[in-house]
């Protein structure tokens, strides 16, 4: 029960930003999980957290891949079956889904452009048509404006924003990303006062964002504490 324990603390930490920590309870799964897809959603959360975290570095990406490659056989496996039919090893969707986009994220961090565009494709087909999840689709989507928008793509990117927007609602994290996204798009093509409007949005929601959070952690101190340090010896 120590990994599954783990990979729900991972997850909290990277909601809450607490980036370290995220990463430790995610590489605790990779040693103590005996069970392929757990690995590999454990594998695939940690290259999100590295690649995501504020001021990510090439060493980051790198420990990304590592987390990854440490699957072998296993991961390769897994992320070559069809995307959204049941996988390898009685992997789910959604664990196929994660790890083609934590490995699309590591690919454009490589600037390998099209082959993460190929799996941020897939993943998206898969959520939207195999797992009906708008939240996943709307974080597909967050990742893909980027790639589209330094591959040149304006027109797409610009489509890509105004649907994942219509998907986002009611998530105030999601949509505080589109709105830092729009700016870009909008700077890019260049729609200055549709721009300035997304800046403000932006700034306004991150910091309703960042007063929620601080409120939760304090709020519970004594337990937030205790999910961000369980198991890990500290």
């Amino acid at each position: 029960m120590l990994a599954p324990a783990h990979l729900l603390a991972g997850q909290y930490a990277h909601a809450v930003e607490e980036w370290d920590y995220a990463a430790a309870h995610f590489q605790a799964v990779q040693q103590l999980a005996n069970h392929a897809p757990t690995q590999l959603l454990a594998s695939s959360f940690l290259a999100l957290t590295l690649c995501c975290k504020p001021g990510s570095s090439a060493e980051d990406v790198e420990g990304a891949q590592a987390a990854v490659d440490a699957l072998g056989d296993t991961y390769v496996e897994l992320t070559s079956s069809p995307v959204g039919s049941r996988g390898a090893k009685g992997s789910e969707p959604l664990e196929l889904v994660m790890a083609q986009i934590a490995t699309a994220l590591i690919k454009y961090r490589m600037g390998q452009h099209q082959e993460a565009h190929r799996r941020l494709s897939l993943a998206l087909r898969a959520a939207h048509g195999r797992l009906v999840h708008h939240s996943l689709v709307s974080t597909c989507m967050t990742y893909l404006v980027p790639l589209l928008l330094q591959m040149g793509d304006l027109a797409a990117a610009d489509s890509v924003v105004a649907s994942a927007h219509l998907l986002a609602r009611g998530s105030m994290r999601t949509t505080c990303q589109l709105h830092r996204l729009l700016e870009a798009v909008s700077l890019a093509m260049p729609r200055m006062d549709r721009a300035a409007k997304a800046r403000a949005d932006h700034e306004r929601e991150a910091a309703q964002l960042q007063a929620q959070k601080a409120e939760a952690c304090t709020s519970d101190a004594p337990g937030h504490a205790y999910v961000l340090n369980f198991g890990l010896g500290s």
